[in-house]
């Protein structure tokens, strides 16, 4: 833990005890755990929940969770964040469409150090995120809410992202290396049938790669991570098509 750490920590009121490689920050009652220095966790459940309208009404809300967050915050730290997105956390849905915004319930425990993220969709692949559809890089998700409450960030996406069912939205936090800025919100036990999943980096102790939450948090039944979504426009007919020469003779 860096001095700039424990003394942001120590601003906001909370007691800082490291044993061992394990860093907890005692809040109203409240434990925020690294565990290993890389996989963090905050307790649930979070007490206020603060969800304000989304910046963008371009489509239909979906998210598997169902809002408490009982199992808190989730959130990868130093060697868990590494470049392309090891470290990302995605959901899956199976509605086709254009998916025209990322929607995001975080909380926080330490003041912003002003770290970006990377909002991606990506195809499936045998149950798994795949190829790439559509990413926005270095986006600010805006201002967080302070733990035990529950902020919703609504992102919109720059570019026509239409997906084929199923596809998974998420986002990497741009911090590899360093403390996590923020953590994602957590359902234990909500009975959805929600799909929380996590890019695990090599040479941190889990298996590496796409891997249910579960392997490192335990039982999830969802993250705080959904989408905004809308039919896709149908294609233009071009000038020399079928549909143009009948036009003509309307």
């Amino acid at each position: 833990m860096t001095l700039e750490t424990l003394g942001a920590a120590v601003g906001r009121g909370l007691t800082v005890v490291s044993v061992v490689g394990i860093h907890l920050w005692l809040a109203g009652g409240g434990v925020a755990l690294a565990t290993g220095s890389e996989a963090e966790q905050v307790p649930g459940p979070l007490q206020e929940v603060l969800i304000p309208m989304p910046e963008s009404d371009c489509g239909e809300l979906l998210i598997n969770s169902d809002e408490a967050y009982d199992g808190g915050g989730y959130a990868w730290s130093y060697g868990g964040v590494q470049a392309p997105y090891y470290g990302a956390f995605g959901e899956r849905y199976s509605v086709a469409g254009e998916v025209c915004g990322a929607v995001f319930d975080l909380t926080r425990i330490l003041p912003s150090a002003g770290r970006t993220m990377d909002v991606y969709v990506w195809q499936d692949q045998g149950g798994l995120p795949g190829v790439v559809a559509c990413v926005e890089y270095g986006v600010d998700p805006g201002t967080i809410a302070w733990f035990p409450s529950v902020s919703r960030h609504t992102i919109s996406l720059s570019s026509v992202c239409c997906v084929e069912s199923p596809w998974w939205v998420g986002y990497w936090g741009n911090w590899p290396g360093m403390l996590s800025d923020w953590y994602v919100g957590a359902d234990q036990d909500n009975g959805s049938s929600g799909f929380p999943f996590t890019n695990v980096a090599p040479g941190i102790g889990y298996p590496t790669g796409w891997q249910n939450v579960s392997v490192t948090w335990g039982p999830t039944s969802a993250l705080g991570i959904g989408a905004l979504v809308r039919p896709c426009e149908p294609t233009p007919v071009g000038g020399s098509s079928w549909g143009a020469i009948k036009a003509l003779y309307r």
